[in-house]
């Protein structure tokens, strides 16, 4: 069976090469979909994670960072304080401004947070400080490479200019990237001295981070929520925005892969159908035939599997290179998964093929 198989794949390079081709493109397409989507949420979640808060409280119905406006009284600080459990409670102020830069407009998330204790800053900083004195800032390493910015540029914001102090890495939100600031020039910038966006909460020893949430949200009119949850809910925004839109190109990458394998094979049966009449006139039967028919199928589709993968991690790296915001997380279970719909595509490939020796009648080879 497999040296027929093969026998009928490698008679035409030509055709076999189209047909890995269509294969690889298929499972190019997939897995850098499948490996932007990983990249996104880590980017999404890079900033939460790295903020050293059990809780986080902002204003009731709140959603997440992105589609909510939260305004807190900073009275309720020590409101906070004084609850069961709460240890430190931290400021936060957070918006998204519009800078001009290089005669364009440019979207910066302006973060405002207490420099002293480090709460609510930068995950981690790559090159400079990481501890901005007021009129000094901390650019996202995607913001600076995109803008052709570097440390000790100045930027200005809301008519005030800003010395880059520090380059960043985790806080990058794919529509945006973030700026940190001591949280004195926030309140002037954005003018909310009397005002919070957040408080994020550290909960004390013996105490658990669901039972503070509970005294929070008992005791006050404020949503409280664990780093899990919050997490969860800031990553809504790629499942629910971009999810949808890579499921149907996923469809379309396995669609082109199974008609290109498809179309091969058929051909190469057609091609070969006076062989396989010969074969059933001397008694081979039709699960031969179909196995040999599969087989094709599936060299193909792992020979286009193998490129695709190759092929894969080449443009995510020149991508991620030329396009600072490509940002890509290839997984061994993405990979595995791919490997699966490879096999899957040589299946659905099989079955039209199939259907021609199914149907062919052996007593036609002896025909002149």
């Amino acid at each position: 069976m497999i040296s027929l198989a093969r026998k009928n794949l490698f008679a035409e390079k030509t055709r076999l090469l189209i047909s890995v081709g269509g294969v690889a493109f298929s499972v190019l397409l997939i897995l850098v979909l499948l490996s932007l989507y990983q990249g996104w949420q880590t980017l999404i979640a890079s900033y939460v994670n790295g903020v050293k808060a059990d809780v986080w409280v902002m204003q009731e119905g709140t959603v997440d960072m992105f589609h909510s406006v939260t305004l807190i009284p900073i009275t309720f600080r020590e409101n906070l304080k004084e609850m069961d459990g709460v240890g430190e409670v931290d400021r936060l102020l957070m918006r998204r401004v519009s800078i001009e830069l290089g005669g364009k407009d440019v979207d910066l998330q302006l973060i405002g947070y207490d420099t002293v204790s480090g709460r609510g800053g930068p995950s981690r900083v790559v090159a400079g400080s990481d501890s901005p004195s007021r009129g000094e800032i901390i650019l996202d390493r995607v913001f600076t490479n995109s803008n052709y910015l570097k440390l000790n540029d100045e930027i200005v914001v809301s008519g005030r200019n800003f010395k880059i102090v520090g380059i960043s890495e985790g806080g990058n939100f794919i529509v945006t990237q973030t700026g940190f600031i001591p949280i004195e020039d926030a309140e002037e910038l954005l003018e909310m001295q009397i005002f919070a966006n957040y408080f994020l909460v550290s909960v004390k020893e013996g105490f658990g981070a669901e039972g503070v949430i509970q005294t929070i949200e008992a005791n006050s009119d404020l949503d409280a929520r664990g780093r899990a949850e919050f997490l969860e809910d800031n990553q809504g925004l790629v499942t629910e925005t971009f999810l949808p839109i890579i499921e149907v190109l996923v469809l379309i990458g396995f669609a082109v892969g199974v008609a290109i394998v498809g179309l091969t094979v058929y051909t190469a049966t057609i091609e070969k159908s006076r062989e396989y009449g010969i074969l059933k006139a001397i008694g081979a039967g039709n699960t031969y035939l179909y196995q040999t028919i599969f087989e094709q199928s599936l060299i193909s589709s792992l020979l286009g599997f193998a490129v695709g993968v190759a092929l894969t991690y080449a443009v995510d790296s020149a991508a991620g290179a030329l396009v600072p915001e490509f940002v890509t997380v290839i997984r061994p279970v993405d990979i595995a998964l791919v490997l699966g719909v490879a096999v899957l595509m040589s299946i659905f490939a099989s079955f039209i093929p199939i259907k021609r020796i199914a149907g062919l009648d052996p007593l036609v080879v002896f025909k002149s």
